[in-house]
C-alpha cells in the first residue's frame, strides 16, 4: 500500500492506484477467508467477494482515467465499501435477531441489492464520460442508491428490534444452526 502512495506522488497515478488495489486484494486474501472456497455458497459471501473486487477495480480505474477519478472512485465507495457495509449489516441484524438460518443459501433481495449497487456505481462512473447526460446519470445513480437502502430496510426492518431470545417476534426455523 505504501508503494502505491509513493508511485502516485512521483506522478504515476495508474501504478499508484494499481498497487493499492493489489495490496487490498492481497491483504483480504491473506487475512480473511473472503476468497477461500466456501463449504456452502451463500449470497452474503458472494456479495463480500464482489464488493472487494469492485473496490480494487475502482482504484485501478481511478488511476487509469485521472480525468474521471471521482466517478471511478464510486466503484470503490458505492459498490465496494457501501455494499460491504450493507452485507455486514445484513449479517449483524439477522445474527442478533437469532435468524442465522436466513443467511444460508440464496437471498434474492440481497442479490438485487448487489446488482443495483453495481448499476448505481457504473451509472455514476459513466456520468463523467457523457457530459450531455451527466446530470441525469447523477440523478439515476442517487435514486438507485436510495432504492438500495429502501430494499435493505424493508427486507430487514422486522428484525431490527428483535432480540435473539425473543421467539415471539422472530421465531427461528428448525434448521437454524444456533438452535441445534
Amino acid at each position: 500500500m505504501m508503494a502505491g502512495f509513493w508511485w502516485e506522488s512521483v506522478g504515476s497515478e495508474l501504478w499508484g492506484q494499481t498497487m493499492r488495489a493489489v495490496g487490498l486484494l492481497l491483504w483480504f486474501g491473506w487475512q480473511t477467508p473472503a476468497f477461500c472456497k466456501a463449504k456452502v455458497p451463500t449470497t452474503p459471501g458472494t456479495a463480500v467477494r464482489w464488493a472487494l473486487i469492485s473496490a480494487a477495480v475502482g482504484w485501478v480505474c481511478a488511476g487509469a482515467w485521472p480525468a474521471a477519478r471521482v466517478g471511478s472512485l464510486h466503484l470503490y465507495f458505492v459498490s465496494g465499501i457501501g455494499l460491504l457495509a450493507l452485507t455486514a449489516g445484513t449479517r449483524v441484524v439477522l445474527g442478533h435477531a437469532g435468524r442465522h438460518d436466513l443467511l444460508a443459501g440464496k437471498i434474492v433481495w440481497l442479490r438485487w441489492v448487489v446488482g443495483l449497487a453495481f448499476l448505481a456505481a457504473t451509472t455514476r462512473m459513466t456520468a463523467d464520460w457523457f457530459p450531455k447526460v451527466r446530470l441525469s446519470h447523477l440523478n439515476y445513480a442517487a435514486w438507485t442508491w436510495c432504492l438500495i437502502c429502501v430494499i435493505w430496510l424493508v427486507a430487514l426492518g422486522r428484525f431490527l428490534f428483535a432480540e435473539e431470545d425473543d421467539e415471539q417476534k422472530t421465531p427461528p426455523k428448525k434448521r437454524c444452526p444456533r438452535r441445534r
